[in-house]
């Protein structure tokens, strides 16, 4: 198998990297404060795998939630549910370090994601995620996350984990969107 090029030498990553900050160059730059690690395609699968079967669904929907929208987990756990629109792709939260509401856009992954979750969940709170009818408390998603990294095979999963591994999704999901469009096949004329 050839090796393949670094990502960031493809000129359809380079035109949409480009095309966001051109979009947004007079916003403030959002970063992370996560120190966290990427997780590879095969830990996204194995952890999302390990979520699904979790029997503590709030805390483990949670978890997922973080890794799909980048939003701390901790942010997540006051989120109500008519602070999200998966229509139209954005969800209002609380965040602690900064101490001010912060509006999140998100990736169509975590919009189905989050469509599904409300399909399936009963909330008696209006908490976008809770267990046992109230707010999650953060041992319990310390435990959850725990529990989770072990079944997936991942060792010392963080939090940061999490938010770090979403910058990949996001890539993924602008490229699917505002990539280039391919180059039209040119079959040559016969002779």
């Amino acid at each position: 198998m050839a090796k393949q090029p670094p990502i960031l030498s493809n000129p359809a990553v380079l035109s949409v990297l480009a095309k966001h900050w051109h979009n947004s160059n007079d916003e403030q730059p959002v970063t992370h404060a996560a120190t966290g690690r990427y997780l590879s395609p095969g830990q996204f699968v194995s952890f999302l795998l390990a979520a699904r079967g979790d029997p503590y669904r709030g805390c483990a929907a949670l978890l997922t939630c973080s890794l799909l929208t980048g939003i701390p987990a901790t942010d997540l756990r006051q989120v109500f549910w008519n602070d999200t629109d998966t229509e139209g792709g954005t969800m209002i939260a609380f965040s602690e370090v900064s101490q001010n509401f912060m509006c999140h856009t998100l990736t169509r992954p975590a919009c189905v994601f989050l469509d599904r979750w409300e399909r399936e969940s009963i909330s008696n709170t209006g908490l976008l995620f809770e267990l046992h009818g109230q707010l999650i408390e953060t041992d319990a998603l310390t435990d959850t996350l725990s529990v989770l990294g072990h079944l997936a095979g991942i060792t010392k999963l963080s939090f940061d984990d999490l938010v770090c591994s979403y910058d990949y999704i996001a890539l993924v999901e602008a490229l699917r969107n505002d990539g280039p469009p391919a180059a039209p096949v040119v079959e040559p004329e016969p002779a």
